[in-house]
């Protein structure tokens, strides 16, 4: 049975961090495994450091404390323990896996929503052909550019001593950056215009 970081240190979810840190001790002195040679004392001594570390960081403490809380996010996955105050959650790694590919998910088709309903926006424009203009020109300009400074310095490399082209070579690399820039950067803006 999973049980809640609180319980494990046997407190409540408004205990303030003297109490934390006054539980770990007391609950730390028992299961250490130099004092207790158990197994299941090892393993529960691991649970209570775990415990111990998130709820003594404010902020980890805040993200379990809204992780525990919104259970309607979880969509009645894993085991409810009965915490302090009110039944508290604690999804195995299999759920949490499951939970962050639906979050992914959803953000994803999101996206998706917001970049249709941008091309739709744009396509009804009354500037559309003047936007898909200058974005062309924009594109194949520094494709252009990129292209001129690498034929350029490879010439110049050709035509000069072999020692003065490892003063040159920094800027066909800095060319072929900006192609391979300028490529990543708007190849998912290409999109809008198709």
């Amino acid at each position: 049975m999973k049980v809640s970081y609180y319980d494990i240190l046997g407190i409540t979810d408004s205990a303030s961090l003297e109490d934390i840190k006054k539980a770990y001790k007391q609950k730390a002195k028992l299961l250490h495994p130099d004092v207790n040679k158990s197994k299941k004392a090892s393993e529960e001594f691991l649970q209570l450091q775990e415990a111990f570390q998130v709820l003594i960081d404010p902020n980890k403490k805040h993200s379990y404390d809204n992780l525990v809380h919104n259970q309607s996010e979880f969509r009645n996955v894993g085991q409810y323990v009965k915490g302090a105050k009110q039944f508290r959650y604690m999804p195995n790694y299999e759920e949490w896996v499951w939970m962050r590919k639906q979050k992914i998910k959803e953000q994803q088709e999101q996206e998706k929503i917001w970049f249709e309903h941008r091309k739709k926006d744009l396509k009804e424009s009354n500037y559309y052909s003047a936007f898909k203009l200058l974005f062309y020109l924009k594109i194949y300009g520094l494709f252009f550019i990129a292209l001129t400074v690498i034929i350029l310095s490879i010439y110049v490399i050709i035509k000069t001593h072999f020692i003065f082209s490892f003063l040159i070579l920094p800027i066909p690399c800095a060319a072929i950056l900006l192609f391979l820039w300028t490529y990543k950067k708007y190849s998912l803006e290409v999109a809008l215009y198709q």
